[in-house]
Order: structure tokens, then sequence, then C-alpha cells
């Protein structure tokens, strides 16, 4: 799965690439992470891939939930 990470000011936004189904996720606003940790469990066409963190921050927004249809540009989380 092609991971791409934008910076806009201070936040750091984890953008996916591919439409996909949001299965699961555990993150929290204010919650830490550290470069390799899961963020998310994405569906397409019946396979699963888990999004991993590429770099260190924190959780500031999550603007998706499970069961949303993600595409091309969406933004799926927002990093401190």
């Amino acid at each position: 799965m092609d991971e791409r990470i934008r910076q806009k000011s201070l936040a750091e936004h984890i953008v996916e690439d591919l439409e996909r189904r949001i299965i699961a996720r555990t993150l929290k606003p204010g919650q830490r992470i550290r470069k390799g940790d899961d963020l998310m469990l994405l569906d397409a066409m019946k396979m699963q891939n888990q999004l991993k963190s590429t770099i260190d921050g924190e959780v500031e927004k999550i603007p998706v939930k499970k069961g949303d249809k993600v595409s091309k540009g969406t933004v799926l989380l927002i990093l401190k």
C-alpha cells in the first residue's frame, strides 16, 4: 500500500491513495503514536491492509470513522 504524508503548517496529514473502506481504527485524539504503529485497518476488494505510521506524532483529529469509504485525497488522520 502506498502511503503519502503531506505537511501543512505544523500538522502532518496522512492521505490514502486508493478507494478503500475503514474496517477498524483504535486511535483517539491526543494519543501519541510512533513510527511503525498501526493506525487503521483498511479493506479493498476483500484484501485487508494495515496502515502504519511513517512518523512519530500526536493525533490531533481523525476525520473518518469505521465503515467510511475513502478514496484518493481523503485525509485519514491529522497529526500535531
